[in-house]
């Protein structure tokens, strides 16, 4: 992914939501020079929870800060009916109208989300066993 570009997007959502850089870093509970390191490039903001988190502040999805456009994606999943998207984890997620880079962007994410949720089952599985409730 090229950080330029998404620290130049969350920039430029946070204008256009009208959030200054202190307001930004009260949001995200951190030092507004922290924040401030996060747009200028000093800071690496690489890491799927910062870049959620820095989403939910900005009240957009975090695909918009990956591609800089505002971008819908359907989780088709198991749902048999289309007026609502199916709600669960699904090894399949449809995205319409991106270019193959972001598309395969998106996988790779998806794909590490997977490990990370196979990891804390595991962690809470050992947890349990310890604990002696399993």
């Amino acid at each position: 992914m090229n950080t330029l570009a998404i620290r130049t997007n969350i920039k430029r959502v946070r204008e256009d939501k009208g959030y200054s850089q202190s307001q930004m870093a009260e949001k995200l509970h951190m030092d507004e020079r922290n924040y401030k390191r996060i747009e200028n490039g000093e800071k690496k903001i690489m890491d799927l929870d910062m870049l959620g988190r820095i989403a939910e502040a900005l009240d957009t999805d975090w695909a918009e800060l990956v591609s800089g456009e505002v971008v819908n994606i359907e989780n088709n999943g198991t749902a048999n009916d289309n007026s609502s998207p199916s709600v669960g984890y699904h090894n399949e997620v449809t995205v319409n109208n991106f270019p193959p880079e972001l598309k395969k962007a998106y996988e790779d994410l998806i794909a590490q989300l997977h490990i990370v949720l196979e990891q804390k089952d595991k962690t809470i599985n050992l947890l349990m066993e310890l604990q002696g409730k399993k």
